[in-house]
């Protein structure tokens, strides 16, 4: 044999990306417009002309939702919180509002321009 057995070495391709890091706040069109749909469904149930039991239970199970909606997207330190993303050479990472980074694929999105929607699977 020569110089070499005719097999080259193969040196995987490496592709690297610029880090890209953003840090995410509270949206207040999501909480002002969940709180005024939780609102108008408050109103409607209290105009409707169901027995007055039945409107206290739906009142009251509206206000628990209204509650639950503002400590999960209005609280940033809620566990469903995504408080950032970052994309680390080419893979995702969400951290939450209680600390814990889960790594994800970007499955698809939607731009506009007032609102970015992006679409993440959990590995």
């Amino acid at each position: 044999m020569g110089r070499g057995s005719g097999l080259a070495l193969i040196r995987p391709q490496v592709r690297h990306f610029p880090a890209l890091t953003l840090y995410l706040r509270p949206s207040r069109f999501l909480l002002m417009g969940g709180g005024i749909g939780h609102l108008l469904a408050g109103v409607a149930v209290i105009i409707s002309t169901a027995p007055l039991w039945i409107k206290a239970g739906l009142v009251i199970g509206i206000a628990l939702a209204l509650v639950r909606f503002g400590w999960r997207y209005g609280n940033r330190h809620s566990p469903a919180f995504v408080t950032g993303i970052e994309l680390l050479d080419g893979r995702w990472r969400l951290e939450t509002g209680d600390g814990m980074r889960y790594h994800a694929g970007l499955t698809g999105g939607y731009a506009h321009s007032s609102v970015v929607i992006l679409n993440f699977r959990l590995e």
